[in-house]
């Protein structure tokens, strides 16, 4: 199920074929801010021996992606203009 949902988001973002470069219309912040809206079903796992509901897999998932793209955010680097400005 929760393959579904990422299928859906991804296809519901125009990422259902990898797209073409320069990739026009993209950026990370757009990207990033989708990837956060994603809905995911409630689907609980049930440990063996006790049958106790385990957390909500759901949660976990949506946890790990925050978790991923804030780690993107504090690593990612852009283009520095200074580079390209012509020395004087």
């Amino acid at each position: 199920m929760l393959l579904g949902a990422l299928v859906k988001g991804m296809k519901s973002m125009g990422l259902r074929t990898r797209p073409d470069p320069p990739f026009p219309g993209f950026n990370f912040d757009g990207l990033a801010c989708s990837i956060r809206g994603f809905r995911f079903p409630s689907v609980h796992a049930y440990r063996t021996k006790r049958k106790c509901p385990s957390p909500s897999l759901d949660c976990e998932i949506t946890s790990k992606i925050n978790t991923t793209l804030k780690s993107l955010e504090e690593n990612l680097c852009g283009l520095d203009l200074n580079i390209f400005v012509a020395v004087r």
